[in-house]
C-alpha cells in the first residue's frame, strides 16, 4: 500500500551538543508553533505530533531539515492511497509499466484546440523519493548547511511547476489548459477535475494509456514528465493537484480570470501599484533567514514587498491558499520561486 499523507512526530530524542535554540526555530518554520512552545517541547523529551497530515514529500523534507539539526523525527501514516476492488492484473501491470519509463525524448509541438471535458473517471499516482531514516546517519556536513538553504529547501523539493517546451495555445495563440490523466489514477486526477471545473476553466482531457502510440500519447510523452495528472497550459506545465500551483499556472497564463475570490486579493499583493510585478517576500520577525534575504535585496537596489505573518490576521488563510509551510516563502507577481536564495529570486524576477 502506498501512502500520500503522513503525520509528522518530534520523538523528543535529540543529538549530544544540539543547539536547542536553532533547532526550535527550524520547527517553528515547518509549523504554526512560536519558538518558544517548540522549546518546551524539546526539554521536555516527549514524543509530540507537529503535523497532523502532510503530503509525502513534504512530510520527508521537514523530516530531513528538522533532523539536520539533531532532533529525531519520525513519521505514521495519516491517509492512504487504496487500490480498486475492481483492480484487474492486467491494470496492475500497467501501473507498473506506467512508472518505469527510463528514456525521455522530445517529439514535436503538437497544437490542439479546446474542449471542455465532461469525464468523471479519473486518476493518479505520485512517486516520491523516501529519505533514510536513521538520524545517525546525518554527517557533520549536513548539520553546517546554511540556514536561508534549509528554511527554502521544501519548496524546492516539491515545485511541481515547470516551463517547458511545449505549445499549449489555440490557432489565435491565446494558452488553452489540456490535462493528462490516465485509467490507473487516484484521487488526485479527481480534485483537478473538481477544481477546474470550480473555477469554470475550460480544458482538453486526454485519457493517455502509455503502452498505445497515439497522437495523445506522443504529446504527453514530448513534455517529459512521466506523471499523472499532468496539466499543460501555454509554456508551463504542472504535475499534481496542487491547488496553490495550479492558481500560479492560470495566472501566467490567464491573469485573476480563473482565480477564485480568495486567491485573488492575496495575489493582487505581488504586484506594484502600476501593474508590474513585485518581489514579495512571507516571512516573520524571528526568522533569521528572512532578515539575511531582505539584506541581500537592499544591498542590490532591489524593491520588495515584505509581508509579516505574525502581524496579519488572515495568517491562516494565506497560509492554507497560498500553501506557505516554511520561510520565507518569496513571489514574484504570480510565479513562485523555487528556492529562496538571491540568485534563485534574481532568476525568477528576470522571467517575468
Amino acid at each position: 500500500m502506498d501512502h500520500n499523507h503522513f503525520k509528522v512526530i518530534l520523538t523528543g530524542r535529540r543529538k549530544k551538543g544540539t543547539d536547542i535554540i536553532k533547532a526550535a526555530e527550524q520547527v517553528a518554520i515547518k509549523t504554526s508553533l512560536a519558538p518558544a512552545q517548540v522549546i518546551k517541547l524539546i526539554e521536555a523529551r516527549r514524543e509530540t505530533e507537529l503535523l497532523a497530515e502532510v503530503e509525502h514529500t513534504h512530510a520527508y523534507s521537514i523530516k530531513r531539515i528538522i533532523e539536520a539539526y539533531g532532533l529525531e523525527v519520525k513519521l505514521q501514516p495519516a491517509k492512504s492511497f487504496h487500490k480498486s476492488p475492481k483492480e484487474t492484473e492486467i491494470t496492475k501491470t500497467k501501473r507498473k509499466k506506467l512508472f518505469s519509463f527510463k528514456n525521455i525524448r522530445l517529439l514535436k509541438k503538437v497544437k490542439v484546440n479546446p474542449v471542455i471535458s465532461n469525464n468523471d473517471d479519473l486518476t493518479i499516482n505520485k512517486s516520491y523519493t523516501t529519505i533514510k531514516k536513521d538520524s545517525k546517519s546525518l554527517s557533520i556536513g549536513n548539520l553546517l548547511i546554511s540556514a536561508a538553504f534549509l528554511a527554502g529547501i521544501w519548496y524546492s523539493y516539491n515545485s511541481n511547476l515547470f516551463s517547458s517546451s511545449i505549445d499549449a495555445f489555440d490557432e489565435n495563440g491565446n494558452p488553452l489548459v489540456m490535462l493528462f490523466t490516465t485509467d490507473q489514477c487516484g484521487k488526485a486526477c479527481n480534485d483537478v477535475i473538481r477544481n477546474l471545473r470550480v473555477r469554470k476553466v475550460p480544458f482538453k482531457q486526454l485519457n493517455i494509456d502509455p503502452d498505445s502510440e497515439d497522437d495523445d500519447v506522443k504529446l504527453w510523452k514530448s513534455i517529459g514528465k512521466r506523471s499523472f495528472p499532468l496539466i499543460a497550459s501555454g509554456n508551463e506545465i504542472l504535475v499534481g493537484n496542487s491547488k496553490a500551483q495550479m492558481a500560479t499556472l492560470l495566472g501566467i497564463n490567464y491573469s485573476e480570470k480563473y482565480l477564485t475570490a480568495v486567491e485573488k486579493p492575496l495575489y493582487r499583493n505581488h504586484f506594484n501599484k502600476d501593474g508590474t510585478a513585485a518581489i514579495t517576500i512571507y516571512g516573520a520577525e524571528w526568522c533569521s533567514p528572512c532578515r539575511e534575504l531582505k539584506k541581500q535585496l537592499k544591498n542590490e537596489g532591489m524593491q520588495f514587498i515584505y509581508i509579516d505573518m505574525d502581524k496579519r490576521p488572515d495568517k491562516s488563510t494565506i497560509k492554507n491558499v497560498l500553501e506557505i509551510v516554511g520561510y520565507p516563502s518569496v513571489w514574484i507577481g504570480y510565479k513562485r520561486s523555487n528556492g529562496i536564495t538571491l540568485n534563485t529570486v534574481k532568476a525568477v524576477y528576470k522571467t517575468i
